[in-house]
C-alpha cells in the first residue's frame, strides 16, 4: 500500500530527472566523446545516475528515535538480539542446554 502511494508520488519527478539527465548525456557521448570513450563515458554516467536516483529515494525505512543500537557482535552494551534471528530447533536447544549447564 504504501510502496503503491510512494511510486505515485515519486514517479513524475524521477522521469522528469531521468530525461533531464539522459538526453544530454547521450548528445554529448554522440557528440563528443571518441567511440573508444563511448562505454566507460556511461559507465560514469550511469554511477552518478545511480547516486542521484538514491539521493531522491531516500530512505524507505522509518527511523525513531528510541530504536535500540545496532549490534555488531552481540556483545556491546545494551544490544539486544531478537530470537528470530537464530531459530534453533528442538533438539539444538536441548543440546545447548546441556552444554551451558
Amino acid at each position: 500500500d504504501s510502496a503503491v502511494e510512494r511510486a505515485k508520488e515519486k514517479f513524475l519527478p524521477l522521469l522528469k530527472r531521468n530525461l533531464l539527465f539522459w538526453i544530454p548525456v547521450q548528445f554529448v557521448q554522440f557528440s563528443f566523446v571518441d567511440e573508444d570513450l563511448q562505454v566507460p563515458f556511461l559507465c560514469i554516467c550511469g554511477l552518478a545516475w545511480t547516486v542521484i536516483l538514491s539521493l531522491m529515494a531516500g530512505s524507505t525505512k522509518g527511523y525513531s528515535d528510541e530504536e535500540k543500537p545496532y549490534c555488531v557482535t552481540g556483545m556491546e552494551d545494551e544490544c539486544e538480539l531478537p530470537d528470530e534471528l537464530f531459530p534453533v530447533n528442538a533438539d539444538a536447544k536441548e543440546e545447548v542446554e546441556l552444554i551451558s549447564k
